[in-house]
């Protein structure tokens, strides 16, 4: 499910950064495009917990017509074209995730602007308590 994290990161020329992040997450609010990713851990109840995963790159980013496309199968960005890979590895990857009950998103403030994708996944062991 990771895979394309990494070879994402392996694109990076000297200086860029992935950064991969995980919190305990609400449950998602809806299938309308409003989904609480990045909602406080406070509604998260006993019996119905999520984990997020998140990871922000500093890459070459998407432009608002890429983001509507970036799970389309072999859909590949313009800036990637002369890079290796076949565009299936985030549809894998939203396939997955939609498998097991969870929702992937994809954002970007634009080309060069990097991208953050998150990963919402149920849990099925309590949180650690501390």
């Amino acid at each position: 499910m990771f895979k394309p994290v990494e070879q994402c990161a392996s694109r990076y020329p000297e200086g860029g950064t992935v950064t991969v992040k995980t919190t305990a997450a609400p449950p998602p609010t809806g299938t309308d495009g409003t989904d609480s990713l990045s909602a406080s851990a406070s509604s998260v109840t006993p019996g119905n917990r999520w984990v997020s995963v998140s990871v922000t790159d500093t890459g070459i980013g998407l432009s608002s017509t890429e983001l509507s496309r970036v799970f389309q199968r072999f859909f590949r960005g313009a800036a990637t074209h002369d890079q290796p890979g076949s565009g299936i590895g985030l549809t894998i990857t939203k396939s997955l995730v939609e498998a097991h009950g969870g929702r992937v998103t994809a954002a970007s403030a634009g080309a060069g602007q990097g991208a953050t994708f998150t990963v919402l996944l149920h849990s099925a062991a309590p949180y650690p308590r501390g």
